[in-house]
């Protein structure tokens, strides 16, 4: 006689245990990393050097505009305003013949405080012109007229490091700038 097998008996089920909740960790607190940087025109003619030591933190990356002479209320009522989070220096007024001074000619370099280049020379600017990184090399520069500036959103596709991004002339010598781009 066949012997038929008893039913499978149900046992009770707990509900699953629910999962964890997934822990929000804060990121750690990168430590400011100041560095010197040497903003320098090094076009041949130049008789005097003109040159700007700034101090920077490559820590985070940041967009950076360095005016000739003018205060950021005056420089963003010339070119409009400058993007959340950018940086602004004046690094002290046409009496300093610092950079930038854009008169024509210049060649633009970056450099460490043991005058080891971090980024150029740039192409050659002409009066009138405003410059625009577009790529890693140092002859990656698009040319506007004064009308396409655009100081402080630095589009360039850059690796890491500090860059030159944009420089330009200006109808009114004192809002004259440079760009730069921490990655």
């Amino acid at each position: 006689v066949p012997v038929e097998a008893a039913p499978p008996v149900e046992q009770p089920s707990s509900p699953a245990p629910p999962a964890p909740e997934p822990a929000v960790v804060a990121p750690e607190p990168t430590a400011p990393q100041i560095i010197e940087v040497i903003l320098a025109n090094v076009q041949p003619e130049n008789t005097r050097e003109q040159s700007t030591t700034i101090s920077l933190d490559v820590s985070q990356p940041a967009t950076v505009v360095i005016a000739r002479d003018a205060t950021q209320a005056e420089f963003e009522a010339y070119w409009g305003a400058l993007p959340t989070g950018v940086i602004f220096i004046n690094p002290g007024g046409v009496a300093s013949f610092g950079a930038p001074i854009v008169n024509g000619g210049e060649v633009w370099e970056l450099r460490d405080s043991s005058n080891a280049v971090l980024d150029g020379p740039t192409i050659a600017g002409v009066i009138g012109k405003s410059y625009e990184r577009n790529g890693v090399a140092n002859g990656a520069w698009l040319a506007a007229d004064l009308s396409g500036a655009t100081p402080g959103r630095a589009d360039a596709e850059l690796p890491r490091g500090i860059w030159i991004t944009e420089w330009s002339d200006a109808d009114e010598y004192e809002m004259e700038f440079i760009e730069l781009s921490i990655r």
